[in-house]
């Protein structure tokens, strides 16, 4: 941010693919923006106040990204290996974790008779997303 200009998204903190939360950033700036922009008279104070609140998190955000991007490029072979090494519905259970976004237990229990109970936030929404729900 600099005087009456604030970046958004991937132009003010763009970073690696590998956690794919660019858009989900770009979303949560606009959020905030249009937030202090509605609560300040002055825009002055509205940008400083939406840098405040959205750079500690985008930067936490862009960190872990080149994190995971540097696991998975030094770690790429024995991932991928494992990955194959695995149950189907173990690795669909871990699928399932990172997809609804929830790490069990949480939500609503839904079961399927391929494989052990998950929890997940919203069964019959993850279903018509073709999320795999075990």
């Amino acid at each position: 941010m600099r005087g009456r200009v604030a970046l958004l998204g991937d132009a003010a903190h763009a970073q690696s693919p590998d956690l794919g939360q660019g858009a989900c950033q770009a979303i949560e700036d606009a959020v905030v923006l249009a937030s202090v922009l509605a609560a300040e008279r002055d825009p002055g104070p509205a940008l400083e106040r939406y840098d405040r609140e959205r750079r500690p998190r985008t930067q936490a955000i862009a960190h872990a990204a080149q994190r995971q991007a540097e696991l998975s490029h030094k770690h790429f072979q024995a991932m991928t290996t494992a990955a194959r090494l695995l149950p189907p519905t173990l690795w669909r259970r871990q699928i399932a974790r990172w997809w609804t976004g929830c790490h069990p237990p949480c939500g609503d229990r839904e079961s399927r008779s391929d494989g052990p109970a998950v929890q997940v936030q919203n069964p019959a929404k993850a279903d018509a997303q073709g999320i795999p729900v075990v």
